[in-house]
């Protein structure tokens, strides 16, 4: 007589590492993700509802065509044709020009030693701000261009035939016509015209959109423009920014690293929601930066910014947030962005209650899709326990799905089980035969509102594997 042979086991999973949508569901890493909203691995490798999100009493009226930032203490918006500035805590802006030119613009911060300035460049017209009460215009001789970088001392900007870098004079705004002094460099091999340009390392990069450049040097003398690739480029002027010592950037094949060298492509672990972007919208996505972390505002399959990639640089990690933020920058370490609504928000507060301004965190992740090291054998999950807090106004549901790629969970554990007091917690619950009896493989859904902190879940399963 053949007996059917059983035996029991726990796993233990903990969901910290962060998203894989490269791998199949079946390949990810234990700790890793199909799919994440509104999470952090702040507190890897538990996992838990990102921080809260502050909104500032400053706000927009029209078209937010810039937003920048002065001597690390003032926040500037180019608001329709008002070049505005205020400090984050005011409660409202101070305007130094009703008439700029209403189009994109840039912002960025020259020190010439003499006087420290603020440079607002549009396509139309190119004004710079000392701290006074008079805008001091960089001359018809300075590019219309809003592709402006800064680097020792002098401006560099892109000329208006896309393929010219322009530079000031030697501590100079308004000098664009010395010779042997400013000048301009020609992007000889570029494929297309500018699309960004930065500084970086003591370089100034230029891209279009399939191809790098960087030029070496600090005066006419010696410079020496070098072509790092003919392939990879970056989507836009928003769409670069330096993190740790390390410059990131967006081209259409995925997100680039770059120390020198050869740029890396780091962002394979994403791929899904780099391929979803509608490019036809490019010109909305932009790059933040907060400490480690990396935000890049993309429209995933939309027409507007309705994904954020949220990579940490030091602990390797890719989560997603919600949010249509078409700017950002950095103040005193805080990193500030542009709603499409026109309010400012502190996007990553030192908050932990689960709200972003007064409305709660709407937050979600799935897992892999779990053989708990049995293949031959079906299995049962008889039972799990689940280490995990939440403040007193979170709500937490697991579902569940045996399907690789349905969207569909049903329900599992529901809020209504669970106790929400700000405190950890540990919860069992007896899972029904009817719900995952002898499967093959399973994925689960955590999702809720809230902050809520995921520690570890711990499955208990009976496997069925063999006779004897």
């Amino acid at each position: 007589m053949w007996n059917v042979r059983y035996k029991s086991k726990q796993v233990v999973s903990q969901f910290g590492q962060g998203v894989n949508t490269f791998l199949p569901a079946f390949e990810i890493g234990e700790s890793e993700l199909a799919d994440a909203s509104n999470v952090c691995s702040n507190n890897s490798p538990a996992i838990e509802t990102r921080n809260d999100r502050s909104v500032l009493t400053l706000s927009l009226t029209s078209n937010q065509n810039a937003l920048g930032q002065r001597d690390n203490s003032y926040l500037h918006v180019l608001d329709g044709p008002e070049w505005k500035c205020a400090l984050p805590t005011s409660t409202a802006w101070t305007t130094l020009s009703t008439s700029i030119t209403n189009g994109k613009g840039c912002f960025n911060e020259f020190n010439t030693e003499v006087a420290r300035y603020t440079i607002l460049a549009t396509t139309g017209q190119s004004y710079a701000y000392d701290g006074t009460t008079t805008l001091v215009s960089l001359t018809t001789d300075a590019p219309k261009s809003n592709l402006y970088t800064v680097h020792s001392y002098r401006v560099y900007a892109i000329g208006e035939d896309g393929r010219t870098i322009k530079h000031s004079s030697l501590g100079s705004i308004t000098d664009w016509v010395t010779s042997l002094d400013a000048g301009s460099i020609q992007l000889t091999n570029a494929k297309g015209d500018a699309s960004a340009i930065t500084t970086f390392a003591n370089h100034v990069i230029v891209w279009t959109d399939n191809s790098m450049h960087e030029l070496y040097g600090f005066e006419p003398n010696d410079y020496e423009l070098i072509d790092i690739s003919n392939d990879i480029g970056c989507v836009n002027r928003l769409a670069v920014q330096e993190v740790k010592g390390k410059l990131y950037w967006l081209d259409y094949s995925g997100i680039y690293q770059y120390t020198g060298g050869q740029p890396e492509k780091i962002s394979q672990r994403v791929q899904k929601w780099i391929d979803g972007i509608n490019w036809t919208y490019k010109n909305l996505i932009s790059m933040g930066v907060h400490g480690s972390k990396l935000y890049i505002g993309i429209p995933y399959q939309s027409t507007s910014i309705n994904k954020i990639i949220v990579f940490d640089t030091e602990k390797n990690t890719w989560v997603s947030d919600s949010g249509n933020f078409t700017n950002f920058t950095n103040v005193s370490d805080v990193l500030y962005g542009q709603g499409s609504d026109g309010r400012i928000w502190d996007m990553e507060s030192t908050g932990i209650t689960g709200n972003d301004n007064s409305t709660a965190i709407p937050w979600s992740f799935e897992t892999k899709a779990y053989q708990d090291g049995s293949i031959q054998g079906n299995k049962t999950l008889h039972d799990l326990w689940l280490v995990y807090k939440g403040s007193t106004n979170a709500t937490l549901d697991i579902g569940y799905t045996t399907s690789l790629d349905s969207t569909t969970f049903t329900d599992l554990v529901s809020s209504t089980d669970l106790t929400f007091d700000g405190n950890g917690q540990k919860y069992n619950k007896m899972v029904p035969l009817s719900a995952l009896q002898n499967v093959d493989w399973y994925r689960l859904k955590f999702e809720g509102t809230g902050h809520v902190r995921v520690n570890y879940l711990q499955k208990n399963l009976r496997i069925k594997g063999g006779t004897y």
